[in-house]
């Protein structure tokens, strides 16, 4: 094969990666990385590069922050890099102040955690009082259901 058609005949080869590509990228194509290349700090990055968020606001926050009681539960299960994974649902109780008066709220969410936060809800029981921390997601591609992604779980005691 020719070494100007490697980069199209590798494009037809599906891969699936086990692991984390290596640190030196030796192996990936293009420049399109989200995080600068810069090992030995040489080079300054403008802030102007960055994206901005809508006008006033933080860019890029995404932050949640939802305690609830753990309503349903699925298997534990691994993804095809071998990733630990469980999807649950969490329903919020709660009351809040809005426009001068009491709200009450009543909500349900869909959520999936990863890696020890899955391993952990995946050994909850049902009804278990969990404080969650974590960021909204589409559950896919092609759906704009949002989804829970977990970071950190609290399990509530003696409430």
């Amino acid at each position: 094969m020719r070494e100007r058609d490697a980069g199209r005949a590798r494009a037809l080869v599906q891969v699936q990666r086990r692991r984390a590509a290596p640190p030196d990228r030796e192996d990936a194509q293009g420049g399109d990385f989200s995080v600068a290349d810069d090992e030995g700090g040489e080079v300054e990055i403008a802030d102007g590069t960055r994206r901005r968020g809508p006008a006033g606001g933080h860019p890029g926050l995404n932050r949640v922050e939802l305690r609830g009681k753990l309503i349903e539960l699925g298997a534990l299960r691994y993804t095809p890099a071998g990733v630990p994974a469980v999807e649950f649902s969490l329903r919020h109780e709660s009351e809040r102040d809005e426009a001068g008066a009491k709200r009450r709220i009543n909500a349900e969410i869909a959520g999936i955690a990863f890696e020890a936060q899955a391993r952990l809800l995946a050994r909850a029981s049902l009804n278990t009082e969990i404080k969650l921390h974590g960021f909204l997601a589409a559950k896919s591609r092609r759906s704009k259901k949002l989804v829970l992604h977990v970071t950190n779980v609290e399990f509530i005691e003696g409430d």
